[in-house]
């Protein structure tokens, strides 16, 4: 655990609109790791949840800049884990490259004040994944890892 940002980049064979589709509606968030439904109205100010298969919800933040289908930033804690500190804020950005239908996806939390990171490389690579087979990568759409 660190108070250094993390930030990672990873290539996707898809078009700008779709990986923003994947990542903001819900019938697709809950197919990748974690099999999360993310709800939210999309808009600045607007409330962002997690919801976890069970019912329960796993996360919230407030949306503090969005500009689909290029950026979007958002305050978060981990309501699951009991996290009372400040919220980290993520921010996803979504950028076309000289190839088509290759996008470059940097997601950036900051503001970790010593939460974990280390699952970041996993549900990038499995967004990765679904986005370019269509399924995750660990087995059944919608399945966890651990």
């Amino acid at each position: 655990m660190s108070d250094q940002p993390f930030v990672y980049e990873v290539y996707i064979n898809a078009a700008p609109e779709e990986l923003w589709r994947a990542m903001t509606d819900g019938e697709y968030t809950k197919k990748v790791v974690g099999a999360r439904e993310y709800r939210s109205e999309w808009k600045t100010g607007a409330t962002i949840e997690s919801w976890m298969e069970n019912g329960n919800i796993d996360g919230r933040g407030k949306i503090l800049k969005i500009e689909p289908p290029e950026l979007l930033v958002y305050n978060w804690n981990d309501i699951h884990l009991g996290d009372e500190l400040e919220p980290s804020v993520i921010t996803y950005k979504i950028e076309k490259t000289d190839s088509e239908n290759v996008v470059k996806l940097t997601v950036t939390h900051e503001n970790l004040l010593g939460r974990n990171t280390e699952f970041w490389p996993i549900v990038i690579s499995d967004i990765k994944s679904y986005m370019e087979t269509g399924k995750s990568m660990f087995g059944q759409p919608g399945s966890n890892f651990g």
